[in-house]
């Protein structure tokens, strides 16, 4: 049996995810199905109205506080807090965002290993990996270890499949205090 099965089972039997009405929830927050080309569109579309690292920038931001209020939710249901960066992960790749994986989490950080994105199917005809899916994930990531680890948090992109690698992995850390003097 998938990973991805076994804990949508596990949802399903702890009542933690819902299929009711035209709706879907999960750890108490509802969820909606869409299209990795979106966030290409989204992507598109911001670039042209400011820049495209201005763009990207914003996929990442929107992700992490998406994945922040989830995470949220996740800690008024009892879910720990140094489990969150899992149960993140394991919702994205069951819901078709690829396979992710936390190789080393600790407090001072975490690192996360993914591959099989989901492929945009582009008008144009350019089906390849996307710089949109990679910002949305680490934004993702890095919401759900800001909330487990209770603190400011950088993520960093290491490996990308766009720069020739065979995976893409995030290292997430916690951003040092700043002093006031």
């Amino acid at each position: 049996m998938l990973m991805n099965e076994e804990f949508l089972k596990k949802l399903l039997y702890t009542g933690r995810i819902s299929f009711e009405k035209g709706n879907f929830s999960a750890l108490g927050h509802k969820f909606a199905f869409i299209a990795p080309e979106f966030l290409v569109f989204i992507g598109e579309e911001f670039a042209r109205a400011c820049a495209p690292r201005k763009a990207r920038a914003g996929i990442f931001e929107a992700a992490k506080s998406m994945s922040r209020g989830i995470s949220g939710e996740m800690l008024r249901l009892g879910i720990q807090r140094k489990e969150i960066p899992q149960y993140m992960v394991q919702i994205f790749s069951a819901y078709g965002w690829g396979d992710a994986n936390i190789l080393e989490q600790d407090e001072y950080g975490m690192l996360v290993y993914y591959k099989n994105a989901p492929i945009p199917s582009m008008p144009d005809g350019n089906n390849i990996h996307r710089a949109e899916i990679c910002e949305f994930m680490r934004g993702a990531v890095a919401g759900a270890f800001e909330i487990s680890a209770n603190a400011k948090v950088s993520c960093e992109e290491t490996r990308c499949v766009l720069r020739g690698d065979h995976f893409c992995q995030f290292n997430c850390t916690i951003k040092p205090a700043s002093n006031p003097r």
